[in-house]
């Protein structure tokens, strides 16, 4: 089961899809997110929310909520990385996506940053990956701000050129 994460205005709730779905595509259908997405993406999003409910390996998707007003902004995923061929891999990733009406306001700067903590200090995980679509300027600028460091284009995940970002915990960064 994952857990119920808070910071100073948000709650990060465990996804449940009945009420989670129907507003991650609001989300999506508007024309600034929608375009850093294609089918394939609505895919892996489907996919991603049937693998959360199977894993019990503290990793899944989360519902961003507002506490002020109890709006649902957006979403927020951990999870283990795929490469093109279905493998596993050692990597995993923090993916977000906020309603444009509440991009701007840090929201996902908050969200990211309380569920990179969550993976560091509780799940332990050494590094974090997120996976960008160049044309994303907002969760790019996100990615920067919290330190994250790219590597670069890569189209190693979901079939299309992807701008791939990392950041270290601290203890990896101590002992690297």
């Amino acid at each position: 089961m994952l857990p119920v994460l808070e910071s100073q205005r948000l709650i990060i709730l465990p996804w449940i899809p009945e009420v989670d779905v129907p507003q991650a595509f609001a989300t999506s259908s508007n024309s600034n997110v929608s375009s850093c997405f294609n089918c394939e993406h609505f895919n892996i999003h489907k996919k991603n929310i049937h693998s959360s409910k199977k894993s019990n390996d503290g990793t899944g998707l989360w519902a961003i909520i507002v506490k002020q007003t109890q709006e649902f902004i957006g979403g927020i995923l951990l999870k283990r990385l795929h490469d093109i061929n279905e493998n596993p891999t050692f990597n995993y990733e923090i993916g977000w996506h906020i309603h444009q009406e509440s991009s701007g306001k840090g929201y996902a700067t908050e969200a990211v940053l309380k569920i990179m903590n969550y993976g560091f200090h509780t799940l332990n995980l050494p590094v974090l990956i997120a996976i960008i679509d160049p044309k994303n300027t907002a969760s790019l600028k996100v990615a920067q701000k919290l330190g994250m460091t790219s590597l670069g284009i890569t189209d190693n995940y979901y079939n299309r050129g992807q701008e791939l970002f990392y950041i270290k915990s601290e203890c990896e960064k101590i002992f690297a």
